[in-house]
């Protein structure tokens, strides 16, 4: 009966007891991993004061050397004056004019000298274009005949001045049936009298005037120049100090 009566409480409560161990394993875990951090933490803490430790026996150690080096120096130098302090006052009046001389000298002799350089001039080049407008001639000129035709025309009684062939030839047709129509060979319109010996003045019913036209030549502008290659500044090659050219 006990086992049937516990059978059935698990049974029933299944549930609840597989929440409660999972949630005991989860506790486990989160405890394995509170545990890990710490020790970690103590570690790094650990590795951290050593490593201050060491940087400060490090800097301790340069200043002493540094302390030893400046001491040493000291020393050095106060054993030089000394030394000169004897020399000259052993040597006396002449002595002590050839120190301040030689004092006088070596001030000069700390001054910085300026750095001895003989310059390696060199000279730049550059290039300017020269301009040369040129006028070329495309076409030359041209003198042209020039034929104009003062015309009178019968029909009309008109005059008409032309410089198209094409009308003196259709004038000097028309002209043909004219003189059949009026059996003449000039317009009657035309008559200027007579002359001094009776015989009749006619103006001629056409007239050919021949000149001559000059045509332009047909030009264009070109820039005909020319490149100049030319020393703008010289250089140093060594400092880089420019002087005009």
């Amino acid at each position: 009966m006990k086992m049937e009566h516990m059978k059935k409480f698990f049974h029933e409560k299944r549930i609840f007891i597989i929440a409660a161990v999972i949630l005991l394993l989860l506790a486990a875990v989160i405890w394995l991993c509170i545990l890990f951090a710490g020790q970690q933490d103590r570690q790094d803490a650990s590795v951290l004061t050593a490593n201050e430790k060491s940087s400060h026996l490090t800097v301790s150690s340069e200043q002493a050397i540094a302390s030893e080096v400046a001491d040493s120096t000291i020393d050095s130098a106060n054993a030089d004056v000394s030394i000169v302090q004897e020399d000259s006052s052993a040597a006396g009046p002449l002595s002590s004019k050839t120190s301040s001389a030689a004092g006088g000298a070596g001030t000069a002799a700390s001054k910085p000298a300026a750095s001895a350089h003989e310059h390696d001039w060199t000279e730049h080049k550059a290039k300017r274009w020269h301009e040369n407008i040129v006028t070329v001639e495309d076409v030359p000129a041209q003198t042209k005949k020039v034929q104009t035709y003062h015309l009178y025309w019968w029909d009309t009684k008109k005059w008409q001045d032309t410089t198209d062939p094409a009308v003196y030839q259709q004038w000097s047709c028309e002209k043909i049936g004219w003189m059949e129509e009026y059996d003449c060979a000039i317009p009657p319109e035309l008559s200027q009298g007579t002359d001094e010996n009776g015989n009749p003045v006619y103006l001629n019913d056409h007239s050919i005037i021949t000149t001559y036209e000059t045509i332009p030549a047909v030009t264009h502008e070109e820039d005909r120049g020319w490149w100049e290659e030319y020393t703008d500044y010289l250089y140093c090659r060594g400092c880089g100090l420019r002087l005009s050219a």
